[in-house]
């Protein structure tokens, strides 16, 4: 029977649960096509203007409101899709499955139109029911959860420079230096990562326009995020169809303590990229889906294949692809499995040029303990695992305030499963899917690796929040106090996270600043530091920090090695604390200043140098630079001049050092001429006995050489001397040419 009323007819606007805005149109089909205008909608429900039924009501008439399978109208229209991609039609009651089109007595235009238009219809998005809302509230919804950002991480927005950052800051000055863009861009650095887009060309170019003006680059970092805020929003629309549960997975991202990391330490900038990318390629993904356009599908093959250029967490984006067209659209899952190969050419590629570390902490670790690695992670996504920072060391408390907000998302998931809403599993998964690859990382877990992962937690509990809200009474006021709890935890954590980035920062700053301006009176001498503590060694001086400002040699005096914590550095950092014969010879010579770190910089070169000449030692240096004059009188007669970082030597030359060791070690390099004829000989000799020989191949490469020491060396001082079978001569230079090298050092 044809419904009395029609408010579509009548030109009546179309009401909660509809499409958003009004509609004037005088029938069915104008309506429709409407519709099919408005891509972004994921479920169409069209209701009597007279109804204004809440959400939870629908559920009474056998239509689940976000269930994907039907769109629905209150006066008997059904529009219901299978996995074929077709929309049936039928007239009746809302609660009919069968797939058939029956007569709908006064509207047949509508069924003709249905049927010819299926493949557009199908690209309606599914689960969109819009709310209506004012251009205020609209504007506040995506503009606020940016805001808040910048309210709670204000301290990271004008946080100063650290750690990794002066690493990444001095790649403009190995490109000056000689290095080729091919190597700035592709060649594997810390911990053999390889980030084209988030580290090189960030770092390089901002250093290039910027220099060391901290606030462009955390500028980046914080429109990054925002614009990745908007991203999550309109991704959770698209999902859920609900634009407060986008609202909220927004805010529940933003207050998560982790996000304090990447938004005060500009080092850690390619996991707030590594987010963006991630949700740049989902919203493309879903916006295909919805329009079979096929520009979007290309659109997001790009940015997949830029996101390798970010961070190598994008090799695990295909199977998040995948989770969300097998709940959306199955028919086009087959376009998306290449991504799997893709992913695996990458990771063949990237382990290929970069093996992955056989020790250290940064050795993965296929076993049981990725458990508790796991549950450690998601600990601290509630901010619990943090509680340290803000003075509770309880543990029972920790388990009190993890255990229901875990229950409670554990509850919704549930819920949505028994309603058959298979989209809810995509959050869940992406957590675990975004956080498998650094489980093995069990030695190197940090509190930044969960920027992205946290996008799966937020919009699962974003959703959760919305669904809470919208059901009885004892669930609002659950859904309350787990909200509480969350943002209670999050909230002072985030706040001394940043605080402790940012005052640490700070310090660095002024000690930085406050070397430059004392090294100005010595611009050309070797910098030595005393009463460094930790915090000093670690973020400023390990990381060649002052490099930038062109000071070439720092050190650290060999007592203070003593009272800093080196368990997290790699080997070579001792080698920044100076050895006693390098520092009285450096000092002796006025080649050296000495900056003492304690209580902000002060020069005490002249009291170090007396104290330090007034003791008698004699000891030589255990490592011969050759490209320091430094150590020219521990090198025999027959060696040429310094050539910046190396010194040729003839068919035979000497060296002098302490006897104190088991291996020596040789270091040099071999020009293409020496090995022109043949591979070329060294015989190295010890106080006038023959140790073992070496033989060098490879042309235009670096050489590298150990020799084992006779045991039971009783001599203050060596004499190693060194003898090629042949030379070169290389016109016009006339010199007589062996080969080129660059260090000796005894070892222990």
């Amino acid at each position: 029977m044809q419904p009395s009323v029609n408010p579509i007819r009548e030109g009546r606007g179309i009401r909660h649960g509809d499409v958003q805005g009004s509609v004037g149109p005088n029938d069915s089909r104008d309506l429709l096509n409407r519709a099919i205008q408005l891509r972004h909608m994921l479920k169409t429900v069209v209701c009597d203007h007279s109804i204004e039924t809440p959400v939870r009501k629908w559920k009474t008439s056998g239509i689940a409101l976000h269930d994907p399978a039907r769109i629905v109208s209150r006066n008997g229209l059904v529009v219901q899709p299978n996995h074929d991609d077709l929309r049936e039609v039928r007239r009746g009651e809302a609660s009919s499955t069968r797939s058939q089109v029956q007569d709908l007595g006064a509207a047949p235009q509508v069924a003709q139109d249905l049927v010819q238009r299926i493949r557009i219809i199908a690209n309606i998005p599914y689960n969109a029911v819009v709310e209506k809302s004012s251009r205020f509230a609209a504007g506040l919804r995506w503009i606020s959860p940016p805001l808040l950002a910048l309210v709670l991480y204000w301290g990271g927005l004008t946080a100063w420079f650290q750690k990794d950052d002066f690493v990444w800051l001095n790649l403009r000055n190995l490109l000056v230096a000689g290095k080729s863009i091919g190597w700035l861009l592709f060649e594997p650095l810390a911990q053999g990562t390889i980030r084209t887009l988030s580290e090189r060309i960030f770092f390089t170019s901002f250093y290039e326009l910027f220099g060391l003006n901290p606030l462009p680059y955390r500028l980046a970092a914080f429109a990054t995020f925002a614009i990745s805020l908007l991203l999550l929003q309109s991704v959770m629309v698209k999902l859920t169809g609900s634009r407060a549960a986008g609202y909220w997975a927004a805010i529940l991202w933003t207050v998560n303590a982790a996000l304090a990391t990447p938004l005060s330490w500009t080092a850690v900038y390619y996991e707030l990229m590594c987010a963006f990318f991630f949700l740049l390629d989902v919203w493309l993904l879903l916006r295909y889906i919805e329009t079979d356009d096929n520009r979007y599908y290309a659109a997001q093959f790009v940015t997949f294949f830029l996101g390798f250029g970010v961070l190598e967490l994008n090799v695990v984006y295909p199977a998040i692809a995948l989770i969300i067209v097998l709940c959306r659209a199955r028919h086009v899952a087959w376009k998306f499995v290449w991504m799997f190969p893709i992913s695996g050419l990458y990771m063949i590629l990237h382990f290929a040029v970069s093996p992955l570390p056989a020790a250290g902490p940064y050795k993965l670790y296929w076993d049981w303990h990725m458990l508790p690695t796991l549950i450690t992670y998601v600990n601290w996504s509630f901010g619990t695992g943090w509680l340290s920072l803000v003075h509770l060391n309880s543990y029972a408390l920790r388990i009190a305030l993890a255990l229901p907000l875990a229950l409670g998302l554990l509850g919704f998931l549930l819920w949505k499963i028994r309603d058959r809403q298979w989209i809810v599993l995509l959050f869940p998964a992406w957590f675990l899917i975004v956080l498998a690859p650094l489980l093995p990382l069990r030695e190197h877990m940090s509190y930044e690796y969960l920027t992205v992962p946290l996008i799966g937690f937020a919009m699962w509990a974003g959703w959760a929040i919305v669904s809470g809200w919208a059901s009885r009474l004892w669930v609002k006021a659950a859904t309350v106090l787990l909200v509480a709890i969350y943002i209670c935890v999050s909230i002072p954590v985030g706040h001394a996270l940043t605080a402790i980035f940012h005052d640490r920062s700070m310090r660095l700053r002024d000690t930085f600043y406050a070397v430059e301006a004392l090294h100005q009176n010595h611009p050309d001498a070797m910098v030595i530091f005393k009463s460094v503590n930790t915090e000093m060694f670690n973020d400023l001086i390990y990381h060649h920090a002052f490099a930038l400002i062109g000071i070439k040699e720092v050190y650290v005096v060999p007592e203070d090695e003593r009272n800093i914590d080196l368990h997290s550095a790699a080997p070579f950092a001792k080698d920044l604390f100076i050895s006693p014969a390098v520092e009285r010879r450096a000092l002796g010579q006025g080649r050296a200043v000495v900056y003492d770190l304690h209580d902000g910089v002060r020069d005490v070169t002249a009291d170090y140098k007396a104290s330090l000449l007034a003791r008698t030692d004699d000891t030589l240096p255990s490592r011969v630079d050759l490209g320091d004059d430094l150590y020219a009188d521990q090198l025999g007669p027959t060696w040429y001049g310094n050539e910046g970082g190396y010194r040729w030597m003839p068919k035979r030359a000497s060296v002098t050092l302490p006897g104190l060791g088991r291996t020596l070690v040789v270091k040099g390099f071999c020009p293409a001429a020496a090995v022109k004829d043949g591979p070329v000989t060294l015989q190295v000799i010890l106080n006038g006995e023959m140790l073992q020989t070496a033989v060098v191949r490879k042309p235009e490469s670096a050489f590298e050489f150990s020799f084992e020491l006779p045991p039971g060396l009783a001599e203050k001082r060596l004499l190693i001397e060194l003898e090629l079978d042949r030379t070169f001569h290389a016109p016009p230079d006339p010199r007589e040419l062996g080969l080129a090298f660059t260090s000796f050092e005894i070892k222990k």
